[in-house]
C-alpha cells in the first residue's frame, strides 16, 4: 500500500511539474523566477506575442499592423511609430544636388576612374565657375609629390584627324590657342616667352612674338618677329 501511495505521489508531482513548465512557456512575460517564451498554446493574442506596443530599453514602439513589401525596411518617425518604407536605391547621378560641405574623393592604387560619354551634339563634360570668385582657379590640376619617376600632369590626346587636341578661347576671342592634329600651334595675340622656344612644325602667330632666350622653329609666319 505504501508503495502504491509513493507511485501515485510521484505521478502527481510529474503532472504538476509538467503543468508548471507549460504554464511558464504559455504566458509572456513568465512568472518571476521562471523561464518563458513569446507565444503559447491558448490562442490569446497577448500569449502569442502579438502586441500593439512593445517597450525596448525604455522606448515604446508602435509596430505596423501588417508585413511590409519584400525588401522594405522599418522606419521610425522619431516618436516610436514604425512603418514600412522602400529601402531605396540611393540618389541617381543626375539628381545630385548642391552639397552642404567640401568633399574629397580619394582613389587608391590601381583604381582607375574612367568616364565615357556617347553624346554627339553637345559638350560632354562641362565645368563652370559661376560664383563671384577672386584669385582662384575654376579647375586646378596639381601633382602632389609621391616620389614619381616619370609621367605627365596633363595629357590631351585626340584620335581622329579632324579633331584638334587643344583649343583655348577667351571671352573676347575664340581660338586664342589652337593645337591642331598635325602638331601645328596657332596663336592669336602676342606670344611672350621667357626661356627657350623649340618647336617641330610651324608656328603661326597673329600679333607679336617675343622670346627672351634662344629659339628654334622650322618656319615662322608672323606680322612682326622680335
Amino acid at each position: 500500500m505504501k508503495k502504491i501511495i509513493n507511485v501515485l505521489l510521484g505521478i502527481l508531482l510529474l503532472v504538476f511539474a509538467t503543468t508548471q513548465t507549460g504554464w511558464a512557456e504559455e504566458y509572456f512575460p513568465p512568472p518571476r523566477h521562471q523561464q518563458g517564451i513569446i507565444g503559447g498554446y491558448g490562442g490569446q493574442e497577448w500569449r502569442l506575442g502579438q502586441f500593439t506596443g512593445l517597450i525596448l530599453n525604455g522606448v515604446t514602439y508602435a509596430w505596423p499592423d501588417a508585413d511590409g513589401t519584400a525588401t522594405y525596411v522599418l522606419q521610425t518617425d522619431g516618436a516610436g511609430t514604425l512603418s514600412w518604407v522602400s529601402n531605396g536605391a540611393g540618389t541617381a547621378y543626375d539628381d545630385i544636388a548642391d552639397p552642404d560641405a567640401d568633399s574629397t574623393i580619394v582613389f587608391g592604387d590601381n583604381e582607375i576612374n574612367v568616364w565615357t560619354f556617347a553624346d554627339t551634339n553637345e559638350d560632354m563634360f562641362n565645368i563652370q565657375g559661376i560664383g563671384a570668385f577672386g584669385d582662384v582657379s575654376v579647375v586646378r590640376i596639381e601633382q602632389k609629390t609621391g616620389a614619381a619617376t616619370d609621367g605627365t600632369v596633363l595629357e590631351v590626346v585626340s584620335a581622329d584627324a579632324n579633331v584638334d587636341p587643344l583649343v583655348v578661347s577667351a571671352s573676347a576671342q575664340a581660338g586664342v590657342l589652337v593645337v591642331s592634329q598635325d602638331g601645328s600651334v596657332d596663336i592669336i595675340g602676342d606670344l611672350d616667352m621667357t626661356g627657350a622656344l623649340t618647336m617641330v612644325g610651324d608656328l603661326d602667330v597673329t600679333g607679336n612674338l617675343s622670346v627672351s632666350g634662344t629659339w628654334a622653329v622650322d618656319s615662322i609666319a608672323a606680322a612682326t618677329a622680335t
